[in-house]
């Protein structure tokens, strides 16, 4: 793990912490407020929680994309060393099948 998905895991971790416990909010005693746009006085509540949806998305997919871009390449690189070991080493091994007529 490198330093990138520490950050992330550590700044998702922080936000859902000071998001505090359930019944925390006012949203928690009056559910009507979770109706109210993010743009609202009272709504502090929501932009906090969109934060930490966003920083927990974050750290879900950033680094599993990483990986998935890391074994695309991985695979189209394998093919390719594998094609020219198994074009180049059976002729120098004097290997190489005969021509099909």
């Amino acid at each position: 793990m490198n330093h990138f998905d520490v950050t992330l895991v550590e700044k998702a971790a922080t936000l859902t912490v000071e998001s505090g416990s359930p019944a925390a909010s006012l949203v928690d005693f009056i559910p009507a407020l979770r109706h109210i746009p993010t743009w609202a006085p009272f709504a502090e509540f929501k932009r906090k929680a969109l934060e930490t949806r966003v920083a927990v998305e974050e750290m879900m997919n950033i680094p599993f994309e990483m990986v998935k871009k890391q074994m695309v390449y991985t695979v189209s690189f394998d093919r390719e060393v594998e094609a020219n070991f198994c074009i180049s080493v059976p002729d120098k091994l004097g290997l190489a099948s005969p021509p099909l007529s």
